[in-house]
């Protein structure tokens, strides 16, 4: 209930201030401003952040990879069978 009540008093605040929901300096010709240059530098850590996860995961499968590699293949291990196993399948 609170949480309504929140929001409904933003969403009033924000339709009679429309001067604070304009749009970012960018889009106003403050190029070089602080602003937008914080928005930059945010823009740049989150691609930081989705490039850092890119290659973990990169290097997750690189290193399954090459584990997969060293384990030995079973379908060129020889099977030997015991003569008991043999003997019990012909009964």
């Amino acid at each position: 209930m609170r949480q309504r009540v929140l929001l409904l008093a933003f969403a009033v605040v924000a339709l009679f201030l429309p001067q604070v929901a304009e749009a970012c300096p960018v889009c106003f010709g403050d190029i070089g401003g602080p602003a937008a240059r914080g928005v930059n530098n945010g823009i740049l850590a989150m691609l930081g952040v989705v490039f850092t996860v890119q290659i973990g995961f990169a290097v997750m499968f690189i290193g399954i990879v090459r584990r997969a590699k060293q384990v030995p293949d079973t379908n060129t291990l020889e099977h030997k069978e015991s003569t008991d196993v043999t003997k019990r399948g012909s009964r």
